[in-house]
């Protein structure tokens, strides 16, 4: 199925024209690249505010701004992956052991 860039229903801003056809095709992969991954929320480290979405496949680092705390900086995405709340293995606490539904 070829997608064209009206059927990704992008709305721009009063006073902006659509961007060049390369640039539109590079739009056009991006979108059809991510269709199948997950998107998850990137959490201000300050007051947990949603700052941006990420998809599953990123790694490295994103510099953020939060619009509610004003926190500025760079975050590396391996610090802030969800953890599935399932049984978890720390064998660095007291005892040892598997403790149920910690984060």
């Amino acid at each position: 199925m070829d997608l064209e860039y009206k059927d990704l229903n992008i709305k721009l801003k009063p006073g902006f024209s659509p961007p060049p056809p390369e640039i539109q095709e590079k739009l056009i992969r991006s979108f059809q690249e991510s269709s199948g991954l997950t998107e998850r929320k990137l959490p201000c480290p300050v007051c947990s505010t949603r700052i941006e979405g990420v998809f599953s496949d990123g790694t490295g680092h994103v510099n953020v701004k939060c619009r509610k705390c004003g926190f500025t900086g760079p975050l590396n995405l391996a610090y802030f992956r969800r953890r599935k709340q399932k049984e978890c293995s720390f064998p660095f606490y007291p005892g040892g052991g598997r403790y149920r539904g910690v984060r």
